[in-house]
């Protein structure tokens, strides 16, 4: 079962609920990335072995290949890691706080 974790900038105030830190459900594995794209944090379907290019599915049924980030079908090309500063300004984010399980 993964865990989502809000993670908030004091620098400028952006916020996100992103795992962190590679995850993985019942039947899905993620990494968390920066979208440059969407200028967002996102969790986005990873293989767990990489050479085999698989088709995962979100929670609506629809289709996902790995390192496409989830809002706007790009390559997500920067991992991000729980303890990187917020690639938004640079500053540290605060300790994570909460969670969400999903699977």
């Amino acid at each position: 079962m993964g865990a989502r974790y809000t993670y908030s900038c004091p620098g400028c105030r952006y916020s996100a609920n992103v795992s962190g830190e590679p995850d993985r459900g019942f039947v899905l594995f993620t990494r968390t990335g920066f979208c440059s794209t969407c200028n967002e944090l996102v969790d986005y379907a990873t293989d767990p072995s990489p050479d085999h290019g698989l088709l995962f599915y979100d929670l609506e049924g629809q289709p996902k290949k790995d390192g496409i980030c989830p809002r706007c079908e790009n390559p997500v090309m920067q991992e991000w890691h729980d303890g990187d500063p917020c690639p938004r300004c640079n500053a540290q984010f605060a300790p994570r706080v909460g969670y969400l399980m999903w699977d």
